[in-house]
Order: C-alpha cells, then sequence, then structure tokens
C-alpha cells in the first residue's frame, strides 16, 4: 500500500507532514516521498498517525500547543478565537481549495475576533500560533457550525 500527498495547500507550504507507523515504530515525511507499507486484511483502528513534527522532537523543548485549550466559534458570522493557556501570536484562514482569506499577526492577546470577514457557508480552516510557536489548525465541519482538528 501507499500513501501519499497529490497536492497541498499555502496553509502546510513551510510545515512538513508525517505519517507514523506504530506497527513498524516509523516516522516517515510524507512531502519529501510516499509512505510504502505491506497490511494483511484486518482492521486496525491505530496503526497510522498523521503528525506534523518528527518523532526525535515528541518529548523535547520543542513548543506543543494543546489543541483543547483553543477554541474556535461564531460569533456574529466572525471567526472567534480564544485560547486558555496561550497568547495568541498570529493567525492565518484558508478556505478548502488553500486560498488565504485572512492573516494577521502580532495579535499578542488570548481572544481574537475577524473584522468584515466572509465565512458564512464554507468550510474553513484556522491555523492558530501562540507566543511560543506551537501551532494548532482547525476546521469548520460547515458554515461555522462546528470544529474540529
Amino acid at each position: 500500500m501507499n500513501i501519499s500527498i497529490k497536492q497541498y495547500d499555502d496553509l502546510f507550504k513551510g510545515q512538513n507532514i508525517y505519517i507514523k507507523d506504530n506497527v513498524l515504530n516509523v516516522v516517515h515525511n510524507l512531502k519529501n516521498a510516499a509512505y510504502s507499507f505491506t497490511a494483511v486484511p484486518g482492521t486496525f483502528h491505530d496503526r497510522l498517525v498523521l503528525r506534523f513534527v518528527p518523532d526525535a522532537v515528541i518529548g523535547t523543548n520543542t513548543p506543543i500547543t494543546d489543541a483543547n485549550s483553543i477554541v474556535v466559534f461564531n460569533k456574529s458570522n466572525q471567526i472567534s478565537i480564544k485560547s486558555t493557556e496561550h497568547t495568541i501570536k498570529k493567525v492565518a484562514i484558508c478556505d478548502l481549495q488553500g486560498r488565504l482569506l485572512l492573516s494577521q499577526n502580532n495579535i499578542n492577546e488570548q481572544e481574537f475576533t475577524t473584522q468584515n470577514l466572509t465565512a458564512i457557508n464554507q468550510v474553513i480552516v484556522v491555523k492558530i500560533t501562540t507566543d511560543l510557536d506551537g501551532e494548532v489548525i482547525k476546521k469548520s465541519g460547515n458554515a461555522l457550525d462546528g470544529w474540529y482538528f
């Protein structure tokens, strides 16, 4: 079997994308090449994990931001972001075609709300960078009705 990335949007331009094979204990950068492996018939719920940092940096001083500490929600048809643990440094918002809808730097607050952004009735991706340079990426399910990451 092969797993590869055909294309990615600007949100992931400077970000490596790894796949971890928990059976073989291998971490592979999908931006470099496809990952090939052999699988036997059956269901394996936790064999492969998509990651954005290599195995070597887990457990070191690399900043990790808990995605659950950042909430993204609809506030008066604008995107509102609230962080309970860290200061929000910057925000990038893209649509699913990779078009940048908003890029805001130097926020330096624990809350941020867009102004005059028309993001209703579409799926969008929000990339939040904290003061520790930890990153969280969330996307709306449909028309800002629910968020997941």
